[in-house]
């Protein structure tokens, strides 16, 4: 096996990308893919969807969250940062408003 192994299965990112654990079904993510050569010919989508909220990951970059937040404080959407309850037996992930 080892690096080199070959993939069988070609749908295996696909499947990864669309799989969410039963665990984190209260976040109510919505996950959209798009297929550069799609049916419709567009690279990108305009979806009239409002965001109500941006929450943080842990290790996301100092750039990357400023961007992202600008963007959110412009457009009036709540920011939460994500952290790691060290008070729980099960390290959980819990979230504050910022």
């Amino acid at each position: 096996m080892g690096l080199n192994a070959k993939m069988n299965d070609t749908m295996y990112y696909t499947k990864a990308a669309l799989y969410k654990s039963p665990q984190w079904q209260y976040e109510k993510e919505w996950r959209l893919f798009l297929n550069k050569n799609n049916s419709i010919g567009l690279s990108s989508l305009n979806i009239q969807i409002k965001p109500i909220a941006v929450y943080y990951g842990n290790d996301m970059s100092a750039i990357n969250k400023k961007i992202i937040s600008d963007i959110a404080k412009e457009k009036g959407i709540k920011e939460y940062q994500m952290y790691i309850d060290t008070q729980s037996d099960r390290y959980a992930m819990k979230y504050r408003r910022i």
